[in-house]
């Protein structure tokens, strides 16, 4: 068979690239829409809801869709999305061998389709920029960005997230279309059709049928060989292997209707990370209002008593809760300290690694894995581990946006420093944290909102 006929047996078309695709399903535009909903703010151009260090949004995704011909069969489709440039591509995948792992389901009344997301990290984009560390960045980045997509695919329909993956299998089928690149999660989801997508997104063309591969980038490729022995085992993140039983559409009597939080999508588009804080002191009961969203969960598969544990800790200033009302925290939270340090604000500074803007938070929150024993597992956790942390983070992003309370996340700062003010062992590392005070308001906006990340020239 030609390529020709190959194209118009899957109808596909040569088209031009950049211009619009008339073919893809309602199915697929739903998609789209929530790729718009949950990851670009609502109506302000390529703005990205999830928190980003350096704005750099290390990821992308292919979406596994099941669709009709005009006989009525029906057939897996595999488009790999270029969300900064609002772009996708049909993937000439093995459908045979994928359909194991992400076979055609059908759910409700009405039979609609599971879609299914491979979110996929991209960690040279952080590396780049943070060296060793940005491979930690990366990895929290694009758990705040699948956790962006789940409360939206749950506001509109069902989803349920899926962190123990048969990487080394994908990995094999998909090899071709994935270079550089880490599969975090799948996104089972089941969303009702909601038209097309609001904004122009295009089909890009391959340059030739056979080039399965996509362009590449000499530097990126030179600096893998490094990068490569930082990253994370390509297994289910919990030490094992699964198998061909482990197809995500056996998760389908458990997609979960009902975001995390009320409101996803709004608080999502109005989310903001602080550029600088005031004098002032958090009231009593913002306090615990932000601090209750760390007993919420994310509709996913990770075992609540799953190892190594993820452990938080709330750092304030000495006397800002009053003995006679001690603050109420989640069981989840492992410490309150309270402190004169994070009255010094040049000890403050220093140990934000410079960053004044810092100097008048109110209220850390800090996250830490405890390996334990399982000490080899280096200083980014695990996988599930990570995945938590940024899932906690966001949803405390949300509730501040609710509640008017200036939030950031904090990229530099002096472990050590931090590990004795929480008081953490030599098993215990900081892989995350945020700081929470009341917003000056003042400054630019940070580059996680900014229309088109810096890092994306290519």
């Amino acid at each position: 068979m030609s390529a020709d006929d190959w194209l118009k047996e899957m109808q596909m078309s040569r088209r031009a690239p950049g211009r619009q695709d008339d073919i893809p399903p309602n199915d697929f535009y739903s998609i789209l829409r929530l790729f718009e909903q949950g990851l670009m703010r609502y109506g302000q151009g390529n703005s990205l809801n999830a928190p980003s260090a350096g704005g750099i949004h290390p990821y992308d995704a292919i979406v596994f869709s099941w669709e009709s011909r005009d006989r009525g069969d029906t057939y897996l489709v595999a488009r790999r999305l270029n969300l900064h440039r609002r772009s996708y591509r049909v993937l000439p995948v093995d459908q045979e061998a994928l359909r194991v792992y992400f076979p055609l389901v059908e759910v409700g009344p009405k039979r609609a389709r599971v879609s299914y997301i491979l979110v996929l990290s991209r960690p040279w984009l952080s590396m780049r920029k943070y060296g060793k560390r940005g491979y930690l960045y990366a990895q929290l980045d694009v758990g705040h960005a699948a956790t962006a997509l789940l409360g939206t695919a749950q506001e509109v329909g069902m989803a349920r997230l899926s962190i123990h993956i048969p990487r080394p299998e994908l990995r094999k089928i998909l090899a071709d279309f994935i270079p550089h690149r880490e599969m975090h999660s799948v996104l089972s989801v089941c969303v009702p059709s909601q038209g097309k997508a609001e904004k122009q997104w295009s089909s890009e063309e391959e340059q030739s049928i056979f080039n399965q591969g996509t362009v590449e980038n000499e530097l990126e490729s030179y600096s893998w060989d490094f990068i490569s022995q930082y990253l994370l085992p390509e297994d289910t993140g919990d030490g094992s292997t699964l198998g061909e039983e482990a197809a995500f559409g056996s998760v389908s009597d458990m997609l979960h209707e009902g975001p995390p939080l009320r409101d996803w999508r709004k608080l999502s588009s109005i989310r903001r990370s602080c550029t600088g804080f005031a004098d002032g002191d958090l009231p009593h009961e913002k306090i615990e209002t932000l601090l209750s969203v760390l007993s919420v969960n994310a509709e996913s598969d990770i075992r609540e008593d799953a190892k190594p544990e993820l452990g938080m800790a709330v750092v304030m200033p000495s006397g800002l809760i009053p003995a006679a009302r001690p603050l109420s925290v989640p069981d989840e939270v492992s410490s309150v300290v309270q402190s004169d340090f994070i009255k010094d604000e040049h000890a403050l500074t220093r140990a934000c690694n410079g960053q004044v803007h810092l100097k008048k938070a109110q209220v850390f929150l800090i996250f830490y894995v405890n390996h334990g024993e399982k000490r080899a597992l280096t200083w980014h956790g695990t996988r599930s581990c990570v995945y938590k942390a940024s899932t906690k983070a966001h949803f405390v992003y949300l509730k501040a946006a609710k509640e008017s309370v200036g939030v950031t996340a904090v990229g530099g700062y002096d472990e050590r420093v931090w590990r004795e003010v929480v008081g953490l062992s030599q098993e215990e590392d900081i892989i995350y944290l945020l700081a929470l005070g009341v917003d000056s308001g003042e400054g630019e906006e940070k580059r996680d909102r900014s229309v088109n990340a810096y890092a994306h020239g290519e």
